[in-house]
């Protein structure tokens, strides 16, 4: 057996270590040594599920948390229930092999549980206290804000954001190594999320391909600065951990820009009859679609003219403002026979719920309806280039078997990356994604792997071969749990 140190990146991304690795000396060395590997994440590759995976080493399907974190309505973010994985990880597992563990910021696990060695934890996202076990490891050590903060910063506030992002990932890393050289582990996992979250907010003005670049900016070296930060957090857990000990660096998915263009999802079941708008017999002159077609105006003269702020600050201001973002203010749930399901977000994958109930009242099947909107989406095709929009979509039952699969809507889609789902009705079928000033990194499939001290069987990896990499270094049987691999040579 040999002492396993894990360190997670959330949302490093292969491709952008690799363009970087001039600048990332700790990367390079691992790229020259044929240690650092791209590491495949989850449909969907989001925060919530892979990070759940890596704990686990089940995929979606078979642990069934398929939450995702919406920036563009925060107030939909909730408290995640950890008892979905707690007791399952593979921190949990090696305690009870008696290993000797020491778990900083694992994402959603909270609040911390009895371990056999330390667990600190902050909240899931904003509010509620930090969490130790034991609980006298708050007062001995004073620990930095932990946890996934979402923060939603305004233009103006970019610089200010990102400063403070780096100050609490270097207080978080101090942390880390403090209790790395104080305490008795044979296993050590830490994660740091700010990556993530800058990667967000400054995508658009790092990447001269963005339709919405603005020239170089003072902001356009803070994604390359938060790399190279993490690059020396890396060289110094690297030093701490010395020679006799595993050190894996790992992140649940990749990134890259968001999708510019949107499939207006709502619209198109709208105008197959599958969804029902509170519109009466007025129709068109019915005040909501009047309101929702003035919504849809103004936030194409925002993206046209780049007033974005200004607009979410007039909306504030608006009685059921999160209701008309979100188009559910003119919906007739109760008549409608599919609707997007919150799964989908404002991303290239998503999926639509279909009421079994709705379609028998209106004379329909179930499966005949869900065979025509498979259908519909397959044959959506770009205006530009005349390609389909769609990469694949799939019936629930076609993803593989496994106890959390029927927590997935009824059909699953996964849409070029240029594409992300968009509720508005009342508008065109294809547009552009109006958000993507606010919002203009997205997730991509790949993440990386870098292995200190052992040889890995990287190529190929993926985030369900972490667990039993993990267990099978720290010479723990592993249990029949997971679809994984471990990636030990």
């Amino acid at each position: 057996m040999q002492r396993v140190a894990v360190v997670g990146f959330d949302g490093f991304d292969a491709q952008v270590v690799h363009e970087l690795l001039p600048d990332l000396p700790n990367f390079r060395i691992a790229a020259k040594d044929g240690r650092l590997f791209e590491l495949k994440s989850i449909f969907p590759p989001d925060s919530v599920p892979a990070w759940t995976t890596i704990y686990t080493g089940l995929p979606p399907y078979r642990h069934g948390v398929i939450d995702s974190v919406d920036y563009l309505d925060a107030r939909r973010i909730k408290e995640l229930d950890s008892t979905l994985f707690r007791g399952r990880t593979f921190w949990d597992a090696a305690s009870k092999a008696g290993r000797r563990v020491c778990i900083i910021n694992p994402f959603m696990a909270y609040p911390a549980w009895p371990v056999n060695g330390v667990m600190v934890s902050g909240p899931v996202f904003e509010g509620g206290e930090m969490s130790a076990y034991p609980a006298d490891i708050l007062s001995r050590y004073d620990p930095p804000p932990m946890g996934g903060l979402v923060d939603f910063p305004k233009r103006a506030d970019l610089a200010e954001f990102a400063a403070r992002t780096k100050e609490l990932t270097t207080q978080q890393a101090d942390f880390g190594l403090s209790l790395l050289r104080e305490t008795d582990w044979d296993l050590f996992f830490i994660c740091f999320l700010t990556s993530d979250r800058i990667q967000h907010f400054f995508w658009r003005f790092w990447d001269p391909q963005d339709p919405t670049y603005p020239g170089p900016s003072p902001h356009s070296s803070v994604i390359p600065d938060f790399y190279k930060l993490h690059d020396d957090i890396l060289g110094q857990f690297k030093e701490a951990v010395g020679k006799d000990t595993a050190l894996l660096v790992i992140s649940d998915h990749g990134h890259g820009r968001r999708c510019v263009k949107g499939l207006y999802l709502n619209e198109l079941l709208r105008r197959k009859g599958y969804l029902k708008s509170r519109t009466g017999r007025l129709g068109a002159l019915d005040p909501k679609t009047l309101v929702e077609r003035a919504k849809n105006a103004a936030l194409r003269v925002a993206y046209d003219h780049d007033l974005e702020d200004w607009v979410y600050r007039l909306a504030k201001m608006i009685p059921r403002s999160r209701a008309i973002k979100r188009s559910t203010y003119i919906i007739s749930k109760s008549e409608s026979v599919a609707q997007i399901a919150d799964f989908a977000g404002n991303n290239p994958f998503g999926g639509i719920e279909i009421s079994r109930e709705a379609a028998a009242a209106n004379g329909l099947e179930y499966e005949t309806v869900r065979t025509d909107l498979i259908s519909a989406l397959r044959n959506l095709n770009d205006p530009v280039d005349g390609k389909p929009i769609v990469d694949w979509v799939k019936k629930r039952e076609e993803l593989p078997e496994g106890e959390g699969r029927n927590r997935f809507p009824d059909i699953v889609y996964q849409l070029r990356p240029d594409y992300g789902t968009q509720r508005a009705m009342y508008t065109e079928l294809l547009g552009r994604n109006p958000f993507h000033r606010k919002i203009s990194g997205g997730h991509r499939e790949s993440g990386i792997l870098v292995a200190h001290g052992p040889r890995l069987a990287g190529d190929g990896a993926a985030l369900p071969d972490l667990r039993p990499t993990i267990l099978d270094l720290l010479d723990v049987e592993k249990e029949k749990q997971g679809d994984g691999r471990s990636l030990v040579r």
